[in-house]
């Protein structure tokens, strides 16, 4: 416990630490209107450590959106995707190689508000693979099943620095509208 005294010394004297920075720095960001499927995150600055993706999506009665990761505009077969997923039925795993894009490999529930996020740690190198890790928390708002978790793993097989993000529904199923995609960047531990 400080006394009085000690608090204006500390104060006088520029004692105090320095305040504590957010760990993620707002980059940019999207609100759905309901129309869109796609949502791209372009020239973004190469002063971050990492970054993150991360986005919170509402409800649909029918044909919600499953976000499909592209990087720098690549369309070729250039990602490999591994996932493990459970909910209160079961669990499992999967592997892709050879993808066009990173995928969530399960189609979320309708009627199922979830958030989805994605790291990029590393995304600003050009001389490693790029790995990216996902991971989606959804839940039934009316308890009828159990929730399900979905984690991924993926690599893009490119040498360049991240400059560009494309997250799209490969359906053109759209966004529900107030839905949100946010990109993040984080610079040190």
């Amino acid at each position: 416990m400080w006394s009085l005294g000690e608090l204006a010394e500390a104060e006088r004297d520029s004692l105090w630490p320095a305040p504590a920075k957010s760990a993620f720095e707002y980059i940019a960001g999207f609100t759905a209107d309901g129309t869109d499927h796609t949502y791209n995150f372009t020239s973004i600055s190469q002063t971050y450590d990492s970054l993150r993706v991360v986005a919170y999506i509402k409800e649909k009665a029918s044909n919600q959106w499953r976000p499909y990761v592209r990087l720098n505009g690549d369309t070729s077969s250039y990602y490999y995707v591994t996932t493990m997923y459970g909910d209160g039925g079961g669990f499992g795993s999967a592997s892709y190689s050879n993808t066009v894009a990173i995928t969530m490999p399960l189609t979320p529930y309708n009627d199922y508000p979830y958030v989805y996020t994605m790291d990029l740690p590393g995304y600003n190198s050009s001389s490693i693979v790029s790995p990216t890790l996902s991971y989606t928390g959804m839940w039934n708002n009316n308890g009828s099943e159990s929730p399900r978790q979905i984690m991924v793993g993926g690599l893009w097989n490119g040498t360049a620095a991240i400059t560009s993000i494309r997250l799209y529904d490969q359906n053109s199923y759209t966004l529900a509208s107030g839905s949100t995609v946010a990109l993040f960047g984080k610079t040190g531990d």
